[in-house]
């Protein structure tokens, strides 16, 4: 296949293309580009959209459904998308590992659908948004996707990185071998920090 790998942030792809350029990799090339205005690419162009990083720093339902928009105009009737989010229940459970409490106003602000608070304790909740599995299917279908899979990637091992980097190969392996086995059962993605959705048109 051919890729497009491409950031709103320029210095982003700089660090993407120098890695291109050290592996050699001569089958992806780099782009700056706003994921909600893609229209420098053709209608139906791709049979790929991998969106692993805008959805969960656009803070407004607005800004989400133009995302969404803009991906489903360029992939293909055969192709699919595959949708990123940050689980917003493990989210919280993250921080306590750091001793971080917020206010009562402060979890109300992060149960909305619309973000505006900029001055949180740490700088990464200023410029994310974080959701429910349940919320973002409810958005995607809102755009008219079918959803095909949905599933999560890290488990609850992204809070518990100490015990993953203890395990030797073999307890790495079955810990590997579980988490695939289990990966796709819904009542596992609230405790998930990202989570994927596949959908198509």
């Amino acid at each position: 296949y051919k890729v497009i790998a491409t950031d709103i942030v320029p210095e982003y792809v700089d660090t993407m293309q120098k890695t291109i350029n050290k592996k050699k990799l001569k089958n992806i090339t780099t782009q700056v580009v706003d994921a909600t205005n893609l229209s420098k690419f053709k209608e139906n162009e791709f049979d790929a959209v991998l969106i692993f990083g805008p959805y969960y720093h656009l803070r407004t339902p607005q800004l989400r459904k133009k995302l969404l928009q803009e991906a489903k105009k360029i992939v293909k009737k055969s192709g699919f998308i595959a949708l990123a989010y940050i689980n917003r229940n493990t989210t919280l459970a993250y921080y306590s590992k750091y001793n971080i409490f917020f206010s009562k106003k402060e979890y109300q602000e992060l149960l909305k659908r619309d973000y505006k608070k900029t001055n949180y304790v740490d700088a990464f909740l200023n410029i994310s948004f974080f959701t429910s599995p349940e919320e973002i299917e409810k958005e995607i279908k809102e755009v008219k996707f079918q959803i095909k899979k949905h599933y999560i990637c890290d488990g609850l091992y992204a809070i518990l990185k100490e015990y993953i980097e203890k395990a030797t190969k073999e307890e790495f392996d079955a810990i590997l071998d579980y988490h695939i086995k289990t990966c796709e059962i819904p009542s596992n993605l609230g405790a998930s920090l990202h989570n994927t959705v596949i959908i198509k048109k």
